[in-house]
């Protein structure tokens, strides 16, 4: 999965603090789900499982006060994050907070680690919690007095008090940006006015006021914040009469931290206030009830823009309470009485039932943990990935070939590249083998429904999906001459380059994708596009490159170094004359020298090899897999049945875990060399990808037809696309 990205925007901005080390997709990192019962003042804990169930996995530790909050703490340990500590916010009889710190163990149990009493300061109680990214800072929301108590944590989990004057206003909600500079805090006044204050998080955690407060609607709720381009939502009473409506406020963050407003959703429903934020940028959730008092789950789509547009028809028969989404993105997960009910959110954003799990107690809070890979939780997160396996097999078995290549894996198991003597492009399946489109010069990318991009034999941009007997040109839509499809998305963005019958002086045209115009690119390539919409770019020059980072909503940035890959979180993979590193919004990564890096999953997984001279007249090969929590990994150690091959070269990883590798066969007397595209299978991973394309194989041709069918958006003007002529 080949994608790149920039630094110092990412430095500040771009990766959730909760999802550092997650894999996505696989079970081998595990997270916990705390759920926190408030009068019971309980907490039962839970592992949630590969599928999205839940297992209870300890005794639920119990509270001296009613619990109102709970904040899960991941502290920096220098490369990498670790989930170490859990608070839970309590309030007693008198309205005194308290905060209760627990160590999370091994097995995501816990162990108390002491109590702190916030400052008694009038009538104020607390209501929320949260902590910055790096896990150096604690922020508690007062009620009534409108503080905002700031406290230190040490590297005991122990909280030192740096600052609890009031601010003014009476804080209901608590958010803090994923680059850990920005808090905001709802406030809601009299008649339930609502505000929005925004504060720089300094050096020491203290806060400093950013402007005055945003006017924020009416009543109560949650905050939620997209975590990638950085938009802030917020559940709104729109109107009281005739009947109360609620809709969505929607925010822009500006580069210094302050609010801009964007718009508000449609009023059209009676909201309870719960609202969640897909970690991968991609949706919002909201739980609310009809007219007739049916609770239901809406799911949005966030625009390139934040303009918030609903994915269809909302899922009934749910409840209103608490929502909370697995650090991945995979799952969704709310409070309905005794029960914690599971959703699997699907790639389009809409929701399917998992299942109901009976809590411990009646809960009313949840929080989940990132991968559990503290000093005394190595074991429940590491484990699976140190004694991985693999199962080698071959996608070009059946066909001899001298010359065969592979470029992309996609989640699917799919790979495109190209096999035979003329380099043909092709696509090497799991289900339907090698397939060489005709009328194709190249294949550019590929995305985890199957469909491909590139550039037909005609000059022509085309995309096309399974089983890819048709395909669609794309220059009708831009009145271009000739280009390419440089690459596709999850959500079906794409982008490339082309000319245009009148030039400009670089003879090509900006940057395009479809269902998303990314307007003001100075760039002359697009080199590739995330989930997100962020787009890498590059301006050749005076003889030289130079490459861009476009994020929605936040312009253009200039990377330091060659990008090599983007992965879906924002992070980069970034090539030097120093040496190859991963950065992300928290560390810099360097990777081990004496090795060629050539790709990065959405878990920081890296593959690459080295490659020494040989007698003959190939060199020998080394490939390697690296992540911080597992280290450098030989390859040639962890396969099943190496017989299959004599030597393989990694090219890719998805985030599923497999690994796309180009190989040579055992010794053919006819052929010489003998070579082939092939797959690592994680011996211990999840179903084959196989089961997951034959699912789907068929509606893809008439989900295909009907994207044909549909004018893709330029600028915001439909235009409409026509079949290749030579297909």
């Amino acid at each position: 999965m080949r994608r790149s990205e920039n630094t110092q925007y990412l430095t500040t901005k771009l990766v959730l603090f909760f999802v550092y080390f997650i894999y996505l997709g696989s079970p081998l990192r595990a997270q916990i789900l705390y759920a926190l019962d408030s009068p019971g003042k309980t907490i039962s804990v839970s592992r949630i499982g590969a599928d999205g169930s839940l297992r209870p996995i300890s005794s639920s530790p119990v509270l001296r006060d009613r619990g109102i909050a709970l904040q899960v703490v991941q502290a920096d340990a220098g490369e990498r994050l670790t989930s170490e500590w859990l608070y839970a916010l309590q309030i007693d009889s008198l309205s005194r907070g308290t905060i209760s710190g627990y160590r999370i163990g091994g097995d995501g149990g816990l162990t108390d680690i002491g109590s702190t009493l916030l400052p008694n300061l009038g009538p104020g109680f607390p209501v929320c919690i949260s902590s910055d990214p790096s896990g150096r800072f604690l922020y508690v929301g007062m009620y009534n007095i409108g503080g905002v108590f700031v406290y230190s944590i040490g590297s005991d989990g122990s909280l030192t008090l740096l600052d609890a004057g009031p601010r003014g206003g009476r804080i209901y909600s608590l958010m803090v940006d994923p680059g850990g500079r920005f808090l905001y805090a709802l406030n809601v006044g009299a008649q339930s006015q609502a505000t929005i204050s925004a504060f720089r998080i300094g050096a020491t955690g203290l806060l400093t006021a950013i402007g005055p407060p945003l006017d924020a609607g009416s009543s109560y709720g949650k905050l939620a914040m997209d975590p990638i381009a950085g938009f802030l939502y917020r559940p709104n009473a729109a109107t009281y009469s005739p009947r109360l409506q609620w809709n969505i406020l929607e925010f822009g963050i500006t580069s210094s931290g302050s609010l801009t407003s964007i718009g508000a959703t449609p009023s059209a429903v009676v909201y309870s206030g719960n609202i969640a934020a897909d970690p991968r940028g991609r949706f919002i959730f909201s739980a609310d009830s009809a007219v007739s008092g049916e609770p239901r789950i809406q799911s949005w789509d966030i625009g390139f823009d934040g303009v918030l547009t609903p994915i269809g028809a909302p899922l009934t028969g749910t409840g209103t309470g608490a929502l909370a989404l697995d650090p991945a993105g995979r799952f969704l997960y709310q409070l309905q009485g005794d029960d914690i009910v599971a959703y699997r959110v699907r790639d389009n954003g809409s929701l399917s039932l998992i299942g109901s799990f009976r809590a411990q107690s009646t809960p009313g809070q949840i929080a989940i943990t990132a991968c559990n890979v503290g000093s005394q939780a190595e074991d429940l997160c590491l484990d699976a990935q140190n004694r991985q396996n693999y199962r080698f097999e071959s996608l070009t078995s059946g066909h001899i070939y001298t010359s065969a290549s592979a470029t992309m894996l996609s989640d699917n198991g799919t790979v495109i590249g190209t096999a035979g003597s003329g380099g043909d492009p092709a696509i090497f399946t799991r289900h339907a083998g090698v397939i060489t489109p005709p009328g194709i010069a190249e294949i550019k990318g590929i995305n985890a429904a199957g469909d491909i991009v590139g550039t037909a034999s005609s000059g022509e941009p085309f995309v096309s999906a399974p089983p890819y007997d048709t395909a669609t040109n794309l220059s009708s839509v831009f009145g271009w001459i000739s280009g390419s499809a440089l690459a596709v998305n999850d959500r079906g963005d794409i982008v490339g380059r082309g000319s245009f019958p009148a030039t400009d002086s670089t003879g090509l045209a900006r940057p395009f994708t479809f269902d998303a115009w990314f307007p003001g690119l100075d760039i002359t390539s697009a080199v590739t596009v995330n989930n997100a919409r962020q787009v890498i770019g590059m301006k050749s020059g005076a003889g030289a490159s130079q490459y861009f980072l476009f994020a929605p909503g936040r312009g253009t940035t200039q990377l330091p170094v060659t990008p090599l890959v983007l992965n879906n979180r924002g992070d980069i993979l970034f090539t030097s004359t120093t040496g190859d590193y991963i950065q992300t919004s928290f560390a810099r990564i360097p990777l081990p020298s004496g090795y060629s890096w050539t790709a990065m999953n959405d878990a920081e997984e890296v593959v690459g090899y080295s490659s020494t001279p040989s007698s003959g007249a190939t060199p020998t090969v080394q490939p390697v897999y690296f992540s911080v929590p597992t280290g450098l990994i030989d390859l040639t150690t962890r396969v099943l049945n190496p017989e299959a091959y004599i030597q393989i070269t990694p090219v890719a990883i998805n985030n599923r875990g497999e690994i796309a590798v180009e190989y040579r066969y055992p010794s053919d007397p006819t052929v010489a060399p003998a070579v082939g595209v092939g797959l690592l299978i994680p011996a211990n991973g999840p179903p084959a990808a196989e089961a997951l394309l034959e699912s789907h194989g068929s509606d893809f041709r008439a989900r295909f037809a009907a994207r044909s069918e549909r004018s893709y958006l330029l600028n915001g003007r439909p235009a409409a696309p026509v079949r290749l002529q030579n297909r």
